[in-house]
């Protein structure tokens, strides 16, 4: 059970391009479904899509995309939708951070589109120095 009390399923599923899928199902002390979580993880674990439905229908999606590029440079696009699906929803807010090394230290770059209107409205950067040996 989790914390509401609600009995707890899940099901893992291989899927055969490599990606998994994992279907958390929660139900209700007479049975009845309270919500469901399906997430979908790519073969290479770069993509993870989360779908959850609170009332019988998606309602709302998460999507997470990460790539490393030959540099060691790390980015993440983390992006939140309201709809059924990818292609009818709805874009809520998108984070989008990218990690870099060079001798000096780490350097965090951080964009947010707080309303989903894909214009950043918030940029944030975070230099941590390595004070070497």
């Amino acid at each position: 059970t989790d914390a509401q009390g609600y009995k707890l399923a899940q099901a893992v599923i291989r899927n055969p391009d490599g990606s998994t899928t994992i279907d958390t199902k929660a139900a209700r002390a007479d049975g009845s479904l309270a919500n469901e979580t399906i997430t979908v993880t790519s073969a290479d674990g770069t993509t993870r899509t989360v779908s959850v439905d609170v009332d019988g229908v998606i309602d709302r999606i998460r999507t997470a995309v990460t790539s490393t590029e030959a540099d060691g440079t790390v980015g993440e696009i983390v992006a939140n939708y309201r709809g059924a699906s990818l292609v009818s929803a709805y874009l809520l807010d998108r984070t989008v951070t990218t990690t870099t090394w060079d001798v000096g230290g780490k350097t965090v770059s951080i964009e947010r589109d707080t309303d989903g209107d894909g214009l950043f409205d918030q940029t944030e950067t975070q230099v941590t120095s390595d004070p070497g040996p």
